[in-house]
């Protein structure tokens, strides 16, 4: 990933974390389909396509694997007061082992954009998702392998940006 692709990723985490009242007319969540035990959402940011996301959890303990319409893999999570910068969002996987994500976080959630060892390393993942961030810990049930998340979060993006 060059480095204007990571400064354009890290703008749009930042934005992302930022979503706020004001923009609450702008900003619309809408459901496409369910997949295991989550959903995935086309995300309409300041009245366009921004992403898809597939949404797993209550809003309290939500987990989100989104791909945007740049093509990047991020991922996010509550937020943890016990985090404190560097950021850090630690991903166990079965297999392919710990791997640390970079991140933001503001009071709601923590969010870090996924490299493409990571992005492939969760496509082997089995069993639940685990990410841990500061001293707090989450644990998911998908029940949806990552392969075919992956691939619908994919086929959202892709329809909603006109690639099809």
């Amino acid at each position: 990933m060059n480095h204007m692709s990571r400064a354009a990723g890290a703008a749009l985490t930042l934005l992302y974390l930022s979503i706020g009242p004001a923009s609450a007319q702008s900003y619309r969540e809408e459901p496409v389909q369910r997949i295991g035990s989550g959903t995935i959402l086309r995300i309409i940011d300041n009245n366009q396509f921004n992403r898809c996301a597939a949404s797993f959890g209550p809003n309290a303990s939500m987990l989100r694997i989104a791909f945007n319409k740049d093509r990047l893999y991020q991922i996010s999570v509550p937020s943890a007061p016990t985090a404190r910068p560097p950021i850090q969002l630690v991903i166990q996987l079965n297999p392919g082992g710990r791997r640390v994500i970079n991140g933001t976080q503001n009071h709601a959630r923590a969010a870090g954009n996924l490299d493409n060892a990571t992005t492939n390393a969760i496509l082997e993942h089995r069993g639940p998702f685990v990410v841990g961030l500061g001293a707090n810990r989450y644990e998911w049930n998908l029940g949806a392998a990552m392969p075919a998340i992956f691939e619908a979060l994919e086929s959202c993006t892709n329809r909603a940006s006109g690639w099809r």
